[in-house]
């Protein structure tokens, strides 16, 4: 589950386009870059685990291949670098739609598409960011969990 979490940040990104510098340039830059980074990690993971497991082990390990592959590799430091690892993917996606989903809701309440649109399109005085758009998406992604 986590990993469909984090790929989740990759279809997110896209509502960010109007706060990036030079976006026509840098966003396809950006995703392309960081598609191949993820490509080649993944694939290094399931080459290590195919080249250091036999089938049966890993189908009987199911999704913990990775982990236990780690703790034997390095003790239990290893599990634990992986679990981090796993931890600042998923952080890094919350942090990106905690970013971009107030954005669409904004937006949507600027064009009249939602009920209380005239709320959802206030900016805060000071920050000048949509507050109550912020709140009601934290709230909703909370509501995930």
């Amino acid at each position: 589950m986590s990993t469909l979490f984090a790929y989740d940040g990759w279809v997110i990104i896209s509502n960010l386009g109007g706060e990036i510098k030079n976006a026509q340039k840098n966003l396809p830059r950006a995703v392309t870059i960081g598609i191949f980074i993820v490509l080649l990690a993944y694939m290094g993971v399931s080459f290590g685990v195919f080249s250091s497991l036999p089938g049966k082990e890993i189908v009987s390990l199911g999704d913990h291949a990775p982990f236990h592959i780690m703790q034997e590799a390095f003790g239990s430091l290893g599990g634990r670098l992986m679990d981090i690892g796993v931890m600042i993917s998923v952080i890094g996606t919350l942090n990106s739609k905690i970013l971009s989903f107030p954005r669409v809701v904004f937006e949507m309440a600027d064009h009249g598409q939602l009920p209380f649109s005239s709320f959802f399109h206030t900016l805060g005085k000071k920050s000048k960011t949509p507050n109550y758009a912020t709140a009601f998406e934290i709230r909703r992604i909370i509501g995930c969990f």
